[in-house]
């Protein structure tokens, strides 16, 4: 029997799940495991192949459940990059971090099922409970016609292994976000980076303080603490480049920085 650390008197079951071309292997899972609450990410273009699927989803949890509480978050399918989906999905856990949630892995697109096995990993000491499943269907349908779904039936489902992936803490995402913010650009759209002694400046401006107590040299120990604290571990993370120039040393944000940025953090 799976136990639970309980954060809150009752904690609900909330499933998260993408909906492509198929219907039962969304709504059969979320009826048999007593969801209360189920988020559909779905296409934002009602026009979209797949808009029969959803509009049967919605209206066989209705028919199938006692009041199960259906929430759709519209993205772009046409366009969908991995980061925007992990971050849809992160919001959707900060909303719920309460609850148990349950991240159907096995529905919508390739990217879908990657966010949802890596936003389960980067974020599973953060909440009560984050579990991924996989639905094996009964039938599968090679060509199917329109109005068909790819996949029918229900054969079981699987809760795929629990792993954790480090991620960066709040206060390094909150200073990159900080040089993000403040970096300037050329006309080219390179940047030109910032050097320790503004980063230094644009910390104190947030109150983010480099040294805890009163030192005699206080100048070198705050560029020690800023080394220390903040940019060794985002070169760590791969976060950010260092540019020698003349005798100065610039601070760039690199594109790996700007996806964790996009994803991970947020400012409220």
């Amino acid at each position: 029997m799976m136990e639970f650390t309980i954060k809150s008197l009752n904690p609900k079951r909330v499933h998260i799940a993408p909906v492509g071309f198929e219907i039962d292997r969304v709504v059969i899972p979320a009826i048999r495991m007593n969801a209360d609450k189920i988020y559909l990410i779905i296409d934002k273009d009602e026009n979209d192949k797949g808009a029969f699927c959803v509009k049967e989803i919605r209206k066989q949890l209705k028919e199938k459940s006692n009041g199960l509480d259906i929430i759709e978050v519209k993205t772009d399918f046409k366009n969908l990059e991995l980061y925007d989906t992990l971050k849809a999905y992160r919001e959707i856990l900060q909303e719920e971090r309460d609850n148990h949630i349950f991240i159907n892995v096995s529905t919508g697109s390739k990217i879908h099922s990657i966010a949802g096995m890596m936003i389960s990993m980067i974020f599973k000491e953060e909440h009560i409970s984050i579990l991924p499943y996989y639905v094996q269907p009964e039938k599968y349908e090679l060509e199917p016609e329109l109005g068909e779904q790819l996949t029918s039936g229900f054969k079981n489902v699987q809760i795929l292994p629990e792993y954790r992936i480090e991620k960066p803490s709040e206060d390094l995402l909150k200073v990159l976000a900080i040089i993000l913010k403040n970096m300037g650009y050329d006309s080219e759209g390179d940047s030109k980076g910032l050097n320790k002694k503004i980063i230094i400046e644009l910390l104190e401006h947030e109150k983010i303080n480099l040294i805890d107590e009163p030192v005699k040299n206080e100048v070198p120990a705050k560029y020690r603490a800023l080394e220390r604290r903040y940019i060794a571990p985002l070169l760590k993370w791969k976060y950010i480049r260092i540019e020698k120039r003349n005798r100065k040393a610039l601070i760039h944000i690199k594109q790996e920085g700007k996806d964790a940025l996009h994803f991970l953090y947020s400012s409220k």
